[in-house]
């Protein structure tokens, strides 16, 4: 995003998984822009989850100092939604906004089968009807 990052500084993406309303985890992608992509993901209380993906995990790091806000502004985003996933980033102590992504990887990324049933189980689907109706 633009916004006040010095020059050749990377910006560490920080993507709300969020169910109903409800984060229930963060990924925090850094080295984006380079080639040393790397991944961690955490539950929303900052604890890490280890799983096997396409991406090497990231070292684990302390959470951002706007984590709070962060988490208040991916919930009102995502309230309207079943699932998105919002893009955020700190710059500074100062929360921007990225994008909304209602299905992340077009839903083709492979990930780890004990992630896949717990994100699973945090999804209640809308009903046939109403989706009909709308």
């Amino acid at each position: 995003p633009a916004g006040p990052t010095p020059a050749g500084t990377a910006l560490t993406d920080h993507k709300f998984l969020v169910f109903d309303g409800r984060v229930r985890l963060v990924q925090v992608d850094t080295g984006r822009a380079g080639t040393d992509h790397r991944r961690r993901l955490y539950t929303p209380d900052w604890t890490p989850v280890d799983v096997v993906e396409r991406v090497p995990p990231g070292p684990v790091t302390g959470p951002p100092a706007t984590l709070a806000r962060m988490t208040e502004v991916a919930e009102a985003l995502g309230a309207a939604f079943d699932f998105v996933r919002v893009d955020l980033y700190d710059v500074g102590g100062t929360v921007w906004f990225g994008e909304l992504t209602p299905y992340p990887g077009g839903g083709l990324d492979p990930f780890d089968p004990e992630l896949d049933r717990v994100l699973g189980a945090a999804w209640t689907l809308p009903s046939r009807a109403a989706v009909r109706a709308r």
